[in-house]
């Protein structure tokens, strides 16, 4: 289900990246001789390269907030699904049904540092707002 919901998302973005990229490249590459694979493999994985570290980042978040699609499967289709498969329904389950919210809180800070410090590594480490500098350094000068 969640696959769903979100893959138009995906498709937008990797198409919006896919249809950025100069065309001057592309053809220089092919006079080049590369391969379709070739063109794919070392010129356009390259550059979109920052889009799919992106769309990583946001899968990784939504794989953490799993929660409708368990909720509804247990309470809707089949009543045989354990209240807390996923994390966020264990913090729920925690803090609603056994009312321990120090708990649920706790369960919730575990699951936002490490997730945030992945993200933010993964952020600047792969220089994913490289081109935004170089651009604004551009219209400084």
């Amino acid at each position: 289900m969640a696959f769903f919901a979100v893959a138009g998302n995906w498709i937008l973005i990797q198409y919006g990246s896919l249809q950025s990229l100069s065309q001057e490249i592309i053809e220089a590459a092919r006079m080049d001789g590369c391969s379709a694979f070739q063109l794919g493999w070392r010129i356009k994985l390259p550059l979109i390269k920052k889009y799919i570290i992106y769309m990583g980042v946001l899968i990784f978040a939504g794989g953490l907030q799993l929660f409708v699609e368990p909720q509804l499967l247990n309470t809707g289709v089949y009543a045989g699904i354990a209240e807390a498969w996923s994390l966020d329904q264990l913090s729920f389950e925690l803090a609603f049904t056994s009312g321990d919210f120090g708990g649920a809180s706790a369960l919730s800070l575990m699951l936002l540092i490490p997730s945030l410090l992945g993200a933010l590594i993964v952020i600047f480490k792969t220089d994913m707002f490289e081109e935004a500098e170089v651009s604004g350094k551009r219209k400084a000068e």
